[in-house]
């Protein structure tokens, strides 16, 4: 699929159109329409497995969720109280 140049977005749904990417500014297109970058599709569950399999990401993303969880069931909407 295209994206954009820095990586900030996939060019998918609404934006399937776009010649340029509206916040960096960045080309989708060199000359003659050829597109700057692309990546494969991972689903989020692909990407999900992998990260939580990671012995240095996984841990703190669980971690994270599990406060994410307590402050919601405690009534805060601010994402402020998830993190320490």
């Amino acid at each position: 699929m295209d994206c954009c140049r820095n990586g900030c977005l996939a060019y998918t749904g609404e934006r399937s159109q776009q010649t340029m990417r509206d916040f960096c500014k960045a080309d989708r297109f060199y000359a003659y329409r050829k597109v700057t970058k692309t990546t494969r599709y991972f689903s989020i569950a692909a990407w999900m497995t992998m990260m939580l399999a990671n012995l240095d990401i996984g841990p703190a993303m669980m971690d994270l969720m599990r406060k994410a969880l307590l402050a919601v069931a405690s009534g805060s909407t601010s994402r402020d109280d998830w993190y320490d």
